[in-house]
């Protein structure tokens, strides 16, 4: 599903935290002329959310990691106010630069608003414990999207397609969805239907974080549902084309050894 819009973009990575002395939104806003003359049309803003406490790698004094999502509605204090991320899409758009922000639908941290306020839409391991499916990631737990039944948890759906919205109506361009292949295709597919059929005057990029075959076939043997990118192009114009890397790298590769030779 690939667009004009997407076809030409040329996307620009940043962590607020680490892109500027002052670590904020006024940091990288300040910054989009330099960015917009370097050739971008997109900046993509690492997960702008606050960043949940419990169970943070390495300590709870840590910074903790920005994929552990504590309110999918809030911007992180510590990079600003609503108003100054909002004064950053007005001058990205200024700059003709569109925005990206990073959408986080796998987990959200432990202490989360909706592991307070919603435990039951997240997956539980054989204790009954709310948790993750992958032990390396232990700073953050899965939500469920599906009932033990298999029927759609409908409230979670609805809470998170109407938190896109949100973003979408404040301004924001488009989304860089992490681990997108672990998220059901179908809620990606209705989540782009709706955002369509909300904004129709929007162009709105949608850029998956896809992954490798040995992780869908190594998920796939563990029960867990994974997305290959054939099928997540029914929802995204982009992803990391993991499926042609190594024909890539073989290519680049001969490429080379023909002008050593030439």
């Amino acid at each position: 599903m690939l667009t004009t819009v997407a076809n030409n973009a040329v996307v620009y990575s940043v962590f607020v935290r680490q892109h500027s002395a002052e670590g904020t939104f006024d940091g990288v806003t300040s910054d989009f002329s330099r960015i917009a003359a370097l050739g971008a049309t997109h900046v993509w803003l690492l997960p702008i959310h606050p960043i949940g406490v419990k169970n943070r790698k390495h300590s709870e004094a840590s910074l903790g990691c920005p994929y552990a999502i504590q309110d999918y509605r809030a911007v992180n204090p510590e990079y600003g106010s609503l108003e100054d991320f909002q004064r950053l899409i007005k001058t990205a758009h200024e700059n003709d630069l569109k925005v990206l922000i990073d959408c986080v639908y796998n987990h959200t941290s432990p202490d989360s608003v909706l592991v307070k306020n919603h435990p039951d839409w997240f997956h539980k391991n054989d204790k009954g414990e709310i948790a993750t499916r992958f032990s390396e990631w232990w700073d953050v737990v899965d939500l469920a999207y599906y009932k033990d039944g298999g029927q759609r948890n409908e409230p979670l759906w609805e809470y998170l397609l109407e938190s896109l919205i949100y973003w979408i109506s404040l301004g924001v361009d488009g989304f860089r969805c992490d681990v997108a292949s672990v998220v059901p295709i179908d809620f990606w597919i209705e989540a782009r239907e709706a955002i369509r059929s909300k904004f129709p005057e929007r162009s709105t990029m949608w850029l998956a974080e896809s992954t490798g075959p040995s992780m869908i076939r190594s998920c796939r043997r563990m029960g867990i549902p994974m997305a290959s990118e054939a099928q997540l192009h029914q929802a995204f114009e982009l992803c990391y084309q993991y499926n042609i890397f190594k024909v890539g790298a073989i290519f680049a590769k001969n490429a080379r050894a023909r002008s050593v030779h030439d």
